[in-house]
């Protein structure tokens, strides 16, 4: 299975993909620099494609990515669509005008039902109350938004897959470094892709980061648990989870494997005592202090010598008077000087007799 794109169209292993063109699109979309991700809060591609070619709701995206690793382009990649609305990413607001949309078909957020019985739970799909769905269809996930919806429905290994060579070939086609999801540049508004969609993990795949080098370390705080990459993580963060929690140092690698995205677990050192685990932290924090002061230091002790030399090149002819000034006033010195030594010659001489000879 492949993916390519020839005169804006998407093409899997060299045939079209199936095309259902939406009448909700703006202008030219000139060189685009983001990819953004939804879900379709629904559980069908052909109701996506019926909302998204409809005039009714005025929305639109590029593609829609099915269940089973179908998809269907609605726009070519070259024409805006309406699929951010308000938005903004790294300061540039109306993501519409520099962004490519995908939709993958998901119902997003799922409750558990009132009725349910303890350890048995009876799961409803938020958009769709009377829509009883599997367990092995969801998992209990925190949105990174805080909010407490317990399940969320999961992106399958098929679709995932096709997500993945799809976003490969668009971002190698126009050059698009950033890759986000709707939440990320309408935080207010929405909720999409979800939790159940590893941006990060995604994000790897797409651009062929070797992620499974990518080490982090979740670390207890007073506010819960927080994971870091480890090369990202200061002093502060270490000596706080160690006087805050014991043994809540993990190591993971994330590592992307054929077919999916896979989670594992890494193989690196974790302690098993308490007390050991508070040294390692500690040790840790010190030595990232030391670094970090000594870093300091030297940093300060270069941008003083090049203040230095900076005062003295946009200040050269005042050191050059001075410096006759202060040659001049030693040398004037010295002239005095040593005419008083001869005046005290003379008059010595003259008290003693010695200079008779030399007038005589």
């Amino acid at each position: 299975m492949s993916f390519s794109i020839r005169s804006h169209v998407l093409h899997r292993d060299g045939a079209p993909v199936a095309q259902a063109r939406t009448p909700n699109v703006g202008g030219p979309l000139r060189s685009p620099t983001l990819l953004v991700m939804h879900y379709t809060a629904g559980f069908t591609a052909a109701s996506a494609i019926a909302a998204l070619t409809g005039r009714a709701k005025k929305v639109s995206a590029h593609l829609v990515i099915d269940r089973d690793g179908t998809v269907t382009q609605l726009a070519p990649l070259n024409v805006v669509t309406w699929h951010a609305g308000p938005s903004s990413w790294k300061g540039r607001k109306l993501c519409n005008s520099f962004s490519i949309g995908i939709e993958l078909v998901n119902c997003g957020p799922v409750l558990e039902r009132a009725d349910s019985k303890p350890n048995k739970p009876v799961l409803i799909a938020e958009v769709a109350t009377k829509k009883i769905m599997d367990p092995k269809d969801c998992a209990r996930l925190q949105h990174k938004n805080g909010e407490g919806t317990p399940f969320w429905q999961i992106y399958p290994e098929e679709q995932m897959e096709v997500a993945i060579g799809v976003a490969r070939a668009i971002c190698e086609t126009y050059g698009i470094k950033d890759i986000a999801g709707h939440y990320d540049i309408a935080p207010t508004r929405k909720r999409d892709p979800g939790p159940a969609f590893n941006m990060l993990s995604f994000k790897s795949a797409v651009f062929g980061r070797d992620d499974d080098e990518r080490e982090t370390v979740r670390i207890a705080t007073k506010k819960g648990v927080v994971e870091k990459p480890r090369e990202e993580l200061t002093a502060k963060d270490l000596l706080a989870a160690g006087s805050e929690t014991i043994g809540a140092v993990v190591t993971a690698k994330r590592a992307v494997v054929a077919g999916g995205l896979v989670t594992v677990a890494a193989g690196g050192t974790v302690a098993t005592e308490p007390n050991e685990t508070l040294t390692q932290v500690q040790t840790t924090a010190l030595s990232i202090a030391d670094t970090a002061q000594a870093v300091s230091t030297a940093k300060d002790s270069v941008s003083a010598l090049a203040g230095v030399g900076h005062w003295f090149a946009t200040h050269w002819i005042v050191v050059v008077v001075a410096a006759a000034v202060v040659s001049i006033g030693v040398a004037f010195y010295y002239i005095w000087r040593a005419a008083q030594i001869i005046e005290q010659r003379r008059v010595r001489g003259a008290r003693t007799g010695e200079n008779i000879e030399r007038l005589s």
